[in-house]
């Protein structure tokens, strides 16, 4: 196994920051050479002529320059590794699982938990009063949200395409809240109800799947994948996509409200004998709740018991890198260019002396 099992960067975009400095050597470099030109850089004396440099220590020069701007973009950017082990000896135990919520915003899930009245067929209007499937949904996850404190979430919304709205976090509670605390119900004008259409269930639980593998944070077998969904467009799909996941060992609960019991039995005469597969048939508020409950029940047993990780935070090592290579720069290239320009000018102007008194 290796030491190191990957690396993930807090703030990747923070390596943007390394633009202006690339462009900055760029266009000290095709400059004219004028002296003091970019003086803070001290690029001038890349473009002495050969014999005061040579082409070997100005080639040398700007690499190291290079990848010390690179090395800046890799600190700013946070890098941090994951092992099974503790590495440096300053690595931090990290114990968390990681739950995808796949969560269907299709105009279905704006229809009554249970019978649906003719009058109510279309789903609610903002003026209605009683309770969707999608805000009993919701209220359900937030409270599997708060048994789960401290574990990673990550949240996909799916209708006619798979969306994902929060990256896997531990950060919960606001994070998830302003994406959902918005109504889908008919009239609103909100994102949520523009977003609703069709039901491409298989697509988002694939793009679940993918979101996983990605994240370093949490082992493929400490992750689970809960799909919310009141029916989907193509069984034989969804049940391929399902296969797929269970197939990379990651565990898939599906809580269904309303979906027919007949795809229930299907289901789960299907997944029999897989322990890591279970769906749930929800018409009321009471058997969401359980379903969520039965799901941190199982998540929590010695059967799906969390694999440690350790994180370290990498930071430290790259700076002393960046010191090393300033070092280098310093003193194995611009010391002796400064000493070897001044030394000819000196000489210079000494000769110019010397003729100076003899012609005199």
């Amino acid at each position: 196994m290796p030491l190191i099992e990957s690396i993930n960067f807090s703030s990747p975009a923070m390596i943007l920051m390394i633009i202006p400095l690339l462009a900055l050597i760029i266009l000290g470099l095709k400059s004219s050479g004028k002296t003091g030109e970019i003086s803070y850089t001290g690029l001038e004396y890349l473009k002495l002529n050969k014999k005061s440099t040579g082409v070997n220590k100005k080639n040398i020069r700007t690499i190291l320059l290079i990848i010390l701007i690179f090395g800046l973009g890799i600190l700013w950017a946070n890098p941090v590794t994951y092992s099974s082990n503790p590495i440096f000896g300053s690595a931090t135990q990290v114990t968390t699982k990681q739950f995808v919520v796949v969560f269907d915003m299709s105009p279905s899930m704006n229809l009554v938990m249970g019978e649906v009245t003719e009058e109510k067929k279309r789903g609610l209007t903002v003026n209605d009063e009683g309770v969707s499937k999608y805000e009993v949904a919701r209220e359900a996850l937030f409270g599997f949200l708060e048994q789960f404190s401290g574990n990673s979430f990550g949240l996909i919304l799916f209708s006619t395409e798979p969306f994902l709205a929060r990256w896997p976090t531990v950060e919960t509670q606001n994070k998830f809240l302003e994406v959902l605390d918005e109504s889908l119900r008919r009239g609103s004008g909100s994102q949520l109800e523009a977003y609703s259409g069709l039901t491409n269930t298989d697509e988002a639980l694939l793009l679940a799947q993918e979101v996983i593998q990605k994240s370093a944070s949490v082992s493929v077998e400490s992750s689970a994948v809960i799909l919310i969904a009141d029916a989907w467009d193509d069984l034989e799909a969804v049940e391929a996509s399902i296969r797929e996941l269970r197939n990379n060992d990651i565990n898939i609960y599906i809580v269904g409200t309303g979906v027919p019991e007949d795809i229930v039995e299907k289901l789960t005469k299907d997944f029999s004998d897989d322990n890591g597969f279970k769906i749930f048939h929800v018409d009321s508020q009471a058997e969401m709740a359980q379903a969520y409950y039965l799901i941190g029940n199982i998540e929590e047993s010695e059967s799906f018991a969390i694999d440690e990780k350790f994180e370290t935070n990498i930071r430290w090592i790259i700076a002393l890198i960046m010191t090393v290579i300033t070092s280098i720069i310093i003193w194995a290239l611009e010391i002796p260019l400064h000493r070897s320009r001044s030394n000819n000018i000196l000489s210079g102007t000494g000769t110019r002396n010397i003729r100076g008194l003899s012609e005199s």
